[in-house]
């Protein structure tokens, strides 16, 4: 095999486990998963409970628990790790990202509603690096910047974007609308959505097609 494409094979592997963890961690399901990691005689025994992650080896994901952990997605007690697995804050974004990108994955087939969600905030210099993330974030999912603090997407993603805002602590800080019409940008912004989809769409099969 070739070594780039088995290193871009590792690194989705990689990724997915991130998010199978960070998804099983929501709401502290990891129950004695770090404890089993640390036992390794006992996890297979274990993954009988965690069934998403029988497809990993206990070094693989013992490896990936210690990543999360020194990059603060999630906690728990060296001392008992009996003890659940904890999202912290940080944690709790970066899952409603990956949660958003994969929602949108299983939206590009579908016939768009014609409906634009404009997200737009307003959030004051005393929280530069907050209002900085969340912007960050909204353009690694995939929205389309219409001005500094407007951004536009064509997909139901209300949902999970209420779950984004809620991990930023945002509440009282963004609107999120539902427009039919972007006026002079909506052409630009369609073409652009249009030319974003159209790698991974069968031909004659159009994600904004006209009405």
């Amino acid at each position: 095999m070739n070594k780039r494409i088995k290193k871009v094979r590792q690194k989705e592997k990689s990724k997915e486990l991130t998010k199978t963890v960070l998804k099983l961690c929501l709401g502290g399901g990891l129950i004695f998963l770090a404890g089993g990691c640390a036992c390794p005689k006992n996890y297979k025994q274990l993954m009988k409970k965690f069934t998403d992650l029988e497809q990993y080896s206990c070094s693989r994901v013992k490896e990936c628990l210690k990543r999360l952990r020194m990059q603060d997605y999630i906690k728990y007690d060296e001392n008992d790790l009996t003890k659940p697995i904890f999202l912290t804050k940080k944690g709790f974004q970066r899952h409603s990202v990956l949660s958003l990108r994969d929602k949108l994955k299983s939206l590009t087939m579908r016939k768009w509603d014609h409906i634009w969600r404009l997200v737009t905030y307003d959030v004051s210099e005393d929280f530069k690096v907050l209002r900085d993330k969340f912007r960050c974030q909204l353009k690694q999912i995939g929205f389309y910047q219409l001005q500094k603090n407007i951004f536009v997407i064509p997909f139901p993603i209300e949902k999970e974007l209420e779950n984004l805002i809620e991990a930023h602590r945002l509440w009282n800080r963004v609107l999120v609308l539902q427009v039919a019409n972007l006026g002079k940008h909506e052409d630009v912004v369609k073409d652009y959505f249009l030319a974003l989809c159209k790698p991974k769409i069968k031909k004659n099969i159009c994600l904004l097609k006209n009405k």
